[in-house]
């Protein structure tokens, strides 16, 4: 048996209605609130160990890399 759809036949191309603009810019505003506050605030300390690690794993994997094109030529 075919299930029914429940959303609106009409496609996404169709008239979003007349508060649509009001909604975005109303979400917009939040977004660059919630944005501008977390601007603000401090990395975490075990993010930025993280972040260090990964670094310095990126920079072995780069120098066994070259490592081993040297041995190869």
């Amino acid at each position: 048996m075919q299930q029914m759809d429940n959303r609106s036949s009409k496609g996404l191309g169709s008239d979003p209605g007349p508060y649509s603009d009001v909604i975005q810019d109303g979400v917009a505003l939040k977004l660059k609130e919630l944005y501008s506050s977390l601007e603000g605030e401090a990395v975490p300390d075990q993010l930025l160990q993280l972040l260090d690690k990964l670094e310095a794993a990126e920079k072995a994997s780069l120098n066994s890399v070259t490592s081993k094109d040297a041995v190869d030529e």
